[in-house]
């Protein structure tokens, strides 16, 4: 989520989570050499607050249909 927030912030793209032979995950953030002296394009604090209340309806959805 972190990497999606930084990534939207930038207004770029992250590639999604990839497991490593050494067991590492590695999730890339590209980021244009551009845009690293630039300021955000949006806040990355607004970004990641948005993803984490996404992922707590996930959860929420995924506990109500485990009822069913």
């Amino acid at each position: 989520m972190a990497a999606k927030a930084i990534a939207e912030a930038y207004g770029t793209s992250y590639d999604y989570p990839k497991d490593l032979p050494d067991g590492w995950i590695g999730i890339r953030v590209d980021i244009l050499p551009e845009r690293l002296t630039a300021k955000p394009i949006t806040n990355a604090n607004v970004a990641l607050e948005r993803l984490l209340d996404q992922l707590i309806d996930a959860q929420d959805t995924i506990s109500r249909l485990e009822h069913i």
